[in-house]
């Protein structure tokens, strides 16, 4: 697969995040060019976790060595033009292979830059995977940066009684320029799953300080983490009403290497979880973080809250529920309540989606967070509609319209598609931002795009 002169104007919008953290933000790719093959270049089970989720979930994408969000976009995370770029990926028995080749345009003080990804695996015991991975390259600065790893994929379905035995484990070791300390990372992760009653896992992650894939992804460096998930299901074949019931518990605890103490900490209970015949879900839990803040970190800093050092424990109950996808009009719920550092947060998403009929579906969703502090109380709210028009085989449109309140930016995004042919199409794309004047309460334009996309595949 090559690319000349890349443009990804026709890829859908972000959704909009609050961003109340002080670990980054991980969006997930959504261009086709890296999207194809993507599971080629997954290392170590990091993105998709494991059986019934218990193996890698704590870690989540910390730690990740290639993350193709990295290539094409600026600190800003405005577009950066790709030249040219190639990829190839494939298998042969049980090989596995992809190389992947980028010539990113220089942008501000950052010159143009060669990256490049390697990753093999090879199948072993029947349903295991061994593998390795190699970055090159450094998309966001005119230093080098490289990175190689190596990871098992343990898996056995095998055992009976509709049991499964998973596990993932890695390391890798990143070479920066300048850095002279410890840039290593390993994990183990291990889950005794099964389709009904009881599951558990653990996983293990150490991130060195001075680890830093540059075409990867990590939030968390210098530190170690410990988890441990258990969960019990019962499904119901005699039930009128039920389909399933679950359980679950998980503990993590992420420590500075250098000190021993907390970053962060989780308890989680889920006392309820179930399904119904007719699609309709619902969950229930019980959290309570601890997290250890240290000189300088202000995850609330967007609010105007600004929190001392030390250690913040607090309590977040709450629950989700949903309609049965299948229905032409549904609903969503998700509400998270109680303590948050030195004050309360009441958080609300609803959503409601509708599909009347195979040529429109639309949905609207809503955040809402309530924060009251001792000196200060702060609302915000979000809003993101969606609307998919297939007005026939050949032409579609898709609109995303999107508003905050702590940004005060309304951005709309419409891509209009015609299918000539498979593999074939034509896009014309608008984005319009318009941003609030506090001064009169009005939405000024801010700024507007207009591009026309051509797609032709060649097949031979």
């Amino acid at each position: 697969m090559l690319t000349i002169n890349t443009d990804f104007a026709a890829t859908e919008v972000d959704n909009r995040q609050l961003g109340l953290d002080r670990f980054g933000v991980f969006f997930p790719e959504k261009r086709t060019f890296f999207l194809a093959d993507f599971d080629i270049f997954q290392f170590g089970g990091i993105v998709e976790g494991g059986p019934s989720g218990l193996v890698g979930t704590s870690a989540g994408t910390n730690a990740m060595p290639f993350f193709s969000r990295r290539i094409g976009l600026g600190d800003d995370n405005q577009p950066v033009d790709i030249v040219a770029g190639g990829k190839l990926s494939g298998r042969t028995g049980a090989l596995g292979f992809g190389a992947l080749l980028i010539r990113q345009d220089g942008y501000d003080d950052v010159g143009a830059t060669d990256l490049a990804v390697a990753r093999v695996t090879y199948d072993v015991l029947e349903e295991s995977l061994l593998g390795a991975i190699a970055t090159f390259g450094d998309p966001g600065s005119n230093d080098d940066n490289s990175v190689v790893g190596i990871d098992f994929r343990y898996r056995n379905t095998r055992i009976g009684n509709g049991r499964i035995l998973a596990g993932n484990a890695w390391w890798q070791q990143s070479s920066s320029d300048g850095v002279s300390g410890d840039e290593n990372a390993v994990s183990v992760a291990f889950a005794l799953s099964a389709d009904e009653g009881l599951s558990a896992g653990f996983q293990f992650q150490q991130v060195d300080e001075d680890y830093e894939p540059a075409l990867g992804f990590v939030d968390r460096t210098g530190v170690r983490l410990y988890s441990l998930e258990a969960e019990h299901e019962t499904k119901f074949r005699n039930s009128d009403l039920f389909q399933e019931f679950k359980v679950s518990a998980r503990a993590s605890r992420w420590e500075y290497l250098d000190s021993g103490t907390v970053q962060s900490e989780e308890l989680q209970i889920i006392p309820l979880q179930f399904e119904t015949l007719s699609g309709e879900f619902v969950r229930v839990w019980f959290r309570r973080h601890t997290e250890g803040l240290l000189s300088g970190e202000q995850p609330l800093d967007r609010l105007g809250v600004s929190l001392d050092p030390g250690i913040y424990t607090f309590n977040r109950p709450g629950f989700f529920l949903r309609t049965a996808r299948y229905r032409p009009l549904g609903f969503s719920l998700r509400a998270n309540f109680g303590d948050f550092y030195t004050g309360e947060r009441l958080e609300l998403r609803p959503e409601v989606r509708w599909t009347p009929n195979r040529h429109l579906s639309t949905s609207l969703t809503l955040g809402f967070n309530r924060f009251e502090f001792p000196d200060q109380k702060r609302i915000t709210r979000q809003f993101n509609w969606n609307t998919e028009i297939a007005f026939n085989i050949d032409w579609s449109l898709i609109t995303n319209v999107q508003y905050d309140n702590l940004s005060d930016d309304l951005g709309i995004n419409a891509r209009l598609r015609y299918n000539v042919a498979a593999g074939n199409d034509i896009w014309f794309v608008v984005n319009h931002n318009m941003r609030r004047d506090d001064f009169d309460d009005r939405f000024d334009n801010d700024r507007t795009t207009a591009v026309a996309k051509i797609r032709y595949t060649f097949r031979f």
